[in-house]
Parts: structure tokens; sequence; C-alpha cells
């Protein structure tokens, strides 16, 4: 492996790490609560047991949703089911302000279309700092998401990063970089064109 296979690898450890810490450290205020709770006064606060079930269901989803974005779900090479994607992809924005639109899909994909999908999907919830909808399309040999909501729009320095430019790769760089990166090994490159409140990311793909 080389040096920047390295410190690509490691960013995006450091990327998963700090979205996952978020809803591990809840469980932990869960636990403190639950202690606190029964030694004031011998009982246990169902609030505490509510934090607990939430951020454990906010961790593995998240946990499900990584597996099918950065991993080898499957193996290598495999194909995968588009609407397990679409499912993974849902509950993984649950709750939170952005939502996604990705119409349930019968047909599988390589794994690398997957990865890419789901790679666009984190693109353009990124895109959406006030909140909007995603929404997904697979048509043929071409993979799209498009941001809709108020101020969609993204970074002069994600698009460099998106192209393989000379950026100083960290954690926050790194997903796009990756998603480019994905991008090419399929022999396309991902477009980003910004209109007023919407963001439209797109790879057409060569034939297989």
């Amino acid at each position: 492996m080389s040096s920047d296979e390295v410190v690509l690898a490691s960013l995006l450890v450091s990327r998963l790490m700090h979205d996952l810490a978020a809803s591990a450290g809840a469980v932990g205020n869960g636990i403190e609560m639950l202690r606190d709770e029964g030694g004031a006064r011998g009982g246990v606060d169902p609030a505490a047991i509510d934090l607990l079930e939430f951020s454990a269901n906010e961790t593995l989803r998240r946990l499900e949703f990584f597996r099918l974005t950065f991993g080898a779900a499957g193996g290598l090479g495999s194909r995968q089911p588009l609407d397990e994607a679409r499912v993974k992809a849902s509950a993984f924005f649950e709750g939170r302000k952005v939502k996604i639109d990705w119409p349930v899909a019968a047909a599988d994909a390589p794994q690398p279309v997957v990865k890419l999908t789901l790679n666009l999907v984190m693109l353009g919830a990124e895109a959406l700092p006030r909140g909007g909808t995603v929404v997904v399309a697979l048509v043929e040999r071409r993979v799209g998401v498009t941001a809709i909501g108020q101020g969609a729009a993204l970074a002069d320095e994600k698009k460099t990063a998106l192209a393989g430019g000379a950026v100083a790769l960290n954690a926050r760089l790194v997903q796009p970089y990756y998603a480019g990166a994905l991008a090419r090994s399929l022999g396309g490159m991902i477009a980003a064109e910004a209109m007023t409140d919407r963001l439209v990311v797109s790879v057409p793909l060569p034939p297989a």
C-alpha cells in the first residue's frame, strides 16, 4: 500500500469515527443517567432507557449505512440489491433535517455502483445545511442525486476534491475525494451543477 493510500484510509477512518462518536457518546450519557438515578432514588429513569435505545439504534443505522457506502459488503465484484441501499440510506437520515426521496428499485447493481450512489447521497445531504430533500435517480448508465433546499451548494474545495485536484486532504474532504476516485475507477467523472436552492451531482458511466 502506498503512502497516499495509507493517508486516504486513515482519513476515511477518522471521518467515520467522528460520525459515530456522537451516537456512541449518547449511549454513555444514558448509562450515566441510569447510574445517577439508580443511586439517588433506587429506580430507573424511563428517559435514560429511551436515550439508550435511541442511541443504540442510531449507531446501528450509521454502521449499516457506512458498511455499504465504504466497505466491501458481499465481497468485491459482487452485485447488491438497490433496494437494500435505499432502505439503509433512508434509515441513516431518519430524524434529521435531510430527507431521502429514492424510488423503490427491484433491480441490483455492481457493488461499486451502489457504493458510488451512496457516496453521492452523502454529498447531496452535506450540500443542504438548512435541510431539504435528496432525490436519487439511476437511469441506465447514469447515477445522480439532486439536493433540493435553501442554500444548496457544494464548496469549491469539495469540487476540487471530487475532481482529484490538489487539496489538503482532511477528514472533511476525504469523502468527496473518495467519491471522485470511485467514479473514476468506474470510468466516469462526477459533475456538479448548482442552481438556486438546487444542486445536481451526477456521473455518466461508460457501457459495462
